[in-house]
């Protein structure tokens, strides 16, 4: 089931000790859900994430579909001003691509990454709106990199397949 915008907001507010809503608007912290869904549709797509490839088929001069991100695999087009092109002039064809994910407007929006990534988008949106007013994040890469490692663990498991354990040593 998906998870709604404002279910989100409020886990948000809990780990930022403002349920009055007296310190961050919603608008601001939607604000922080977007770049925090941008965040882990970037590392869907850097895994290779089938569950971020679409397929579409087009004509020669189309323009590219709004949630292109990447082309995936080889594909004999190419793009100039917005539109894509196929070399070969075949008058329609298929590409498949890495597509972003929509934006988040509203408290009744869905989130558009599976209910598995919600602890990544509220942990991160928290981290956003506490370094607002704070310039020094270096305290932050590392909490960056444990939820890369939740995105990367929650695929594993959306998968089916288990985890590996790398071994130091």
């Amino acid at each position: 089931m998906a998870t709604i915008v404002s279910q989100i907001l409020t886990k948000i507010r809990r780990k930022l000790k403002d349920s009055g809503k007296l310190i961050y608007s919603d608008a601001e912290l939607i604000e922080y859900v977007n770049d925090s869904i941008d965040f882990v549709t970037s590392e869907l797509i850097s895994l290779g994430d089938p569950e971020m490839i679409n397929e579409v088929t087009m004509s020669s001069g189309d323009t590219i579909p709004d949630d292109y991100f990447s082309l995936v695999g080889i594909h004999k087009v190419y793009m100039k001003a917005g539109c894509l092109y196929h070399l070969d002039n075949q008058s329609s064809f298929s590409i498949r691509y890495f597509a972003t994910k929509s934006k988040v407007t509203k408290e009744t929006d869905t989130l558009p990454h599976k209910p598995i990534y919600d602890v990544v988008i509220v942990n991160l949106a928290a981290i956003y709106a506490t370094n607002r007013d704070n310039l020094g994040v270096s305290q932050d890469s590392q909490l960056l990199q444990q939820l890369r490692q939740l995105i990367d663990t929650g695929k594993i498991k959306a998968s089916g397949q288990q985890p590996q354990v790398v071994q130091k040593g």
